[in-house]
This record gives structure tokens, C-alpha cells and sequence, in this order.
């Protein structure tokens, strides 16, 4: 039995007793705890100090210090997450404050999801053990979508990948001899929430459409099998590929984005999965309506970068992700002249039903560095540089700590907001502040992907004039994919690149002034 099959008959046992994933194995997990109050409305001043101007800061200053003062309303609010931390497996998740973020949820394909090459996720269905396929055929400019579905578990024993392979084979073979030709139903998933859900109630007034409705939703995992595309396959192609399969006039139509994990198989050998983690990781869904426009719109550049990888890193005795979240600093200051509120995605999976918090990487430290490096007018000496380097490294490994250990400040000033709801309350000033909801809009959105093979993963920015920047470090390069939106005045992948490219270097430089 290969690894695949002894670990798919693991999970698979586990889900039959009961078990719920991802979560299966963490009661004997602490709890995510609750920060102290006075420390995450800290944390939260010098996290924006530097991102608004004065006059800004101190009416924001003036709000914090109110809603945090003694017998406050922020008291108020801390005690009733407490007890709410003592009463749930997870303050941070429920399912009353999941319903709430869901109805945020506007649309279900975003540029916002993940696409990567490659990894596995099986969903969680008690009677999940089918695997929806997807194919595609086409005549002229008409796309065709065909469904069967494949039952990979027969008897609580998996299928062998031979076995697997025969009947996909078949199932080809069905969709090429086909006489009936149907509509790509597919592109209604791409639509916004509501109007999906009015086009499926449409479809399942029909008995048979209802069926196949429903054994679609409980496939574990949906294998799309697309036609060549007909592009040159660069990295940046196939990344558009699997985020958008090049409109529904290529291999748009063939996929389901009603779906949290969908692999994407071309006869061209252009492969990868399209994930819409936040069933997986809890990451807020930003999301933009799906059209031909916002295909054509989409800015990728998918970047190796081949000066040196984390090994180089490493010996200047530096974190790697760190060393890399200040590039990114550094390279948006380049082209911007400032930083923004910039996201990383911190897993508190330790913790029982952990999800992930946000690492604000857009520290004081970050900007002076960066200020340091690109400042002609007041040229800094190599040693200033070099320490404002180092400590700039050294907030963002802290923050990183205080993140994976719960005591991050996003999360909780959500719990505060939501806690507020739960008592009826108006939405607190401090959660009506500009301050607040310029730095919840996440202008640069970052994620490191590391994996011991060579791959990597992309996704949209999660705002109009925004960049989307995941990266893979490897031991002599670093993968990047940038993303933006062509529309943007403010924002070019390219011209970001150029600027990653040059502060790499850079950095490099500074680091090791004299390489062997």
C-alpha cells in the first residue's frame, strides 16, 4: 500500500468514528488564550503610530486610551470574551461568530484563493468518499462540461492509484464518445454567493439536476480535466491557469468553485490545485466578483529569484521568513514611498481548533530600515543600516512569537468587536475609527509557502490598489508570485519585482559586504 493509500485509510477510519477535520487530534490542545487588554490596545498603537498621519493618531490615541480605561467599555468587553473563552473549545471560532463572517462571504471563486503546485486536503463529509471529475471538451467556442463521479473507497478501502488511474481513464474515454452535449454549469459557481444560491435553487427543482447537485457536494475533492490551453507555459501562465483557467472561453468553465479543494489536471501537463483555504486555515475570505474583465485584470508575475535562498540567509545567522517579510517591505517602499498595513498568515494550530492570527509586518523597526536604505538626501553609515536591519529583523521574529502563541492583537480586537455584538451593543467607536479600518484593509497580503520541492502558490490581492506577494524559499533561491491589478494606477507586479529584485541585493550587500 503506497503512502497516499495508508494515510487516505487513515483518515478515512478517523472520519467514519466521528472524527471532525481538521481538528480531529486537538483535545488534548490548550485553549487559545485570551491577551491581556491593556497589551493588545499597546501593540495596536505602535502598529499604526507609523501608518497615519499625527492629527490622525492622536484622535485614535485619545478613542484607545477611553476604551481601555478603567471601568471602560473595553473592560467590559474583555470580561465577556473571557467567559467565553471558559464556556467554548475556541473563543476565536464559533459557530454563532462563523455565521457572522459568512455572510461576508460575497462571492465563491476570488482572486483571493490559493493556487498552488501541489498538496493534498481531504474535505470532511461523513459520507465523503467520492471524487467529483471535470472534464472539459470543446468544439470551436463552445465549452462543454461533463461530471461523473468516481468512488475512491469501497468498503472502507481506498482505491490503488492503478485502480484510480483505470477508471479516470474510462471516465475519459465516456466524455470523448458522448452524444448529449450540456451547458458548462460550472461558470454559475464563479458568481456571487446569493446569486448562486437562486441559480441552484433553480436547478434543483429538477429531480435529476438535485441528485447530481448533491453528489457533487459530497465528493471529497473535485479533479478537473482540462483541455491543452494553448498558451506558453511559463510560470506566471500556469499560475493564471489554475487561478482562472483563462476564461470561460479556455478552461474557465471547467471547474466548481463551490468547492474547497480542487485539483486541476491539462493535457498540456500544466497542473496544480485551486484551494479556497479558509475552510482549512480560518483566513478571512476577501473575494472580487468573477468576470471576463477581472481575468483580463489580473497583474501576475511569478519571479525566481536566483541570487541566493535561505541557506545564504541562514549563515548571517537571520530567519529566512523574516529576512524576507523586510524585502517586501523594503520593495513596496521603493515603489510607494511608504508602508502600509501589510497581512502574513501566523498558524496557532497549537492551540485547540487553532486556526491563524495576522503578523503585522509593517513594524516602526521595518520603516526605519527601509528609510535607511533608500534616504540620499541623509546617507546612513553600513553600521546604522546594518542595526536598523537587525532590529527591523528582530521585531518582525517577535511579533511572529507573540502571533503563533495567541498574542497577536487581530484576533482578539475581532473577539472585542463580536463581543460587542453579542451584548446588543452599537459598534464601539474605537472599531469606527478610521485608524481601525484603514489597518484592517491589507494593502500588501503576504504568505510563505515553504515545501522541500520546488513549487509554488499564488493568489490575488485582497484590495483593488493592493499586492498579493507568496514566496518559497528555497535553499539557493527564493520563488515569488506577485500579484495586482492592472486597472490599479497605483500598483504594477512588474515594476514591484523590479524593486524586490534590487532590494534583495541589496540586502545582500549589506549582509555580507565582501562574498566569497
Amino acid at each position: 500500500m503506497s503512502r497516499l493509500e495508508s494515510d487516505a485509510a487513515t483518515l478515512f477510519d478517523c472520519h467514519q468514528s466521528g472524527g471532525a477535520f481538521p481538528y480531529y487530534f486537538d483535545q488534548g490542545l490548550p485553549k487559545v488564550p485570551v491577551p491581556p487588554l491593556k497589551q493588545t490596545l499597546d501593540t495596536y498603537l505602535k502598529c499604526v503610530r507609523h501608518l497615519v498621519k499625527d492629527e490622525q493618531f492622536r484622535k485614535t490615541e485619545a478613542i484607545v486610551e477611553k476604551f481601555g480605561a478603567p471601568g471602560g467599555l473595553g473592560q467590559v468587553l474583555q470580561k465577556k470574551l473571557l467567559e467565553r473563552r471558559d464556556k467554548t473549545e475556541n473563543w476565536v471560532c464559533n459557530e454563532g461568530w462563523d455565521k457572522m463572517e459568512k455572510s461576508q462571504w460575497r462571492a465563491l471563486m476570488g482572486f483571493a484563493r490559493f493556487s498552488f503546485f501541489f498538496g493534498l486536503t481531504i474535505q470532511s463529509h461523513h459520507d465523503g468518499h467520492l471524487l467529483g471529475v471535470y472534464l472539459k471538451k470543446m468544439k470551436s467556442s463552445t465549452s462543454i462540461m461533463f461530471f461523473f463521479a468516481l468512488d475512491v473507497v469501497t468498503d472502507s478501502k481506498p482505491l490503488s492509484e492503478a485502480e484510480i488511474l483505470s477508471q479516470l481513464e474510462k471516465t475519459a474515454s465516456m466524455a470523448g464518445n458522448a452524444q448529449e452535449r450540456f451547458p458548462p454549469f460550472g461558470l454559475l459557481t464563479s458568481d456571487g454567493r446569493t446569486e448562486w444560491a437562486r441559480a441552484r435553487d433553480i436547478l434543483a427543482k429538477d429531480q435529476t439536476n438535485m441528485d447530481s447537485l448533491a453528489l457533487i457536494e459530497s465528493c471529497l475533492c473535485v479533479l478537473c480535466l482540462d483541455e491543452a490551453s494553448g498558451t506558453k507555459a511559463t510560470d506566471t501562465e500556469r499560475a493564471l491557469l489554475m487561478l482562472h483557467g483563462g476564461g470561460w472561453e479556455k478552461n474557465g468553465a471547467n471547474r466548481w468553485y463551490d468547492k474547497s479543494m480542487q485539483f486541476v489536471v491539462g493535457m498540456d501537463g500544466i497542473c496544480g490545485v485551486v484551494c479556497e483555504h479558509s475552510a482549512f486555515e480560518g483566513v478571512v475570505l476577501r473575494v472580487l466578483w468573477f468576470s471576463s474583465r477581472l481575468v483580463k485584470n489580473l497583474d501576475m508575475d511569478v519571479f525566481t529569484f536566483k541570487g541566493y535562498g535561505k541557506e545564504f540567509i541562514k549563515k548571517q545567522k537571520m530567519s529566512p521568513d523574516a529576512f524576507v517579510q523586510v524585502a517586501l517591505q523594503l520593495a513596496f517602499f521603493k515603489c510607494s514611498g511608504k508602508l502600509v498595513s501589510t497581512y502574513e498568515s501566523a498558524s496557532i494550530r497549537r492551540f485547540r481548533d487553532g486556526r491563524v492570527d495576522n503578523i503585522r509586518s509593517a513594524t516602526v523597526e521595518a520603516l526605519a530600515f527601509v528609510k535607511s536604505m533608500t534616504d540620499e538626501r541623509s546617507p546612513h553609515t553600513e553600521t546604522e543600516k546594518m542595526k536598523r536591519l537587525r532590529d527591523a529583523l528582530s521585531a518582525q521574529t517577535n511579533y511572529t512569537i507573540a502571533a503563533i502563541t495567541g498574542m497577536a492583537i487581530d484576533n482578539h480586537l475581532l473577539g472585542l468587536l463580536k463581543s460587542a455584538k453579542e451584548l446588543n451593543m452599537e459598534r464601539p467607536e474605537i472599531f469606527c475609527d478610521e485608524t481601525y479600518l484603514a489597518s484592517n484593509r491589507f494593502i500588501l497580503s503576504t504568505s510563505q509557502v515553504p515545501t522541500a520541492v520546488e513549487m509554488f502558490c499564488c493568489y490575488g490581492p485582497v484590495v483593488h490598489n493592493g499586492y498579493g506577494a507568496c514566496y518559497n524559499p528555497q535553499p539557493d533561491h527564493i520563488v515569488f508570485c506577485v500579484s495586482s491589478f492592472w486597472e490599479s494606477t497605483q500598483t504594477s507586479s512588474a515594476v514591484f519585482v523590479k524593486a524586490l529584485n534590487e532590494g534583495l541585493l541589496e540586502i545582500r550587500d549589506l549582509s555580507c559586504p565582501h562574498p566569497r
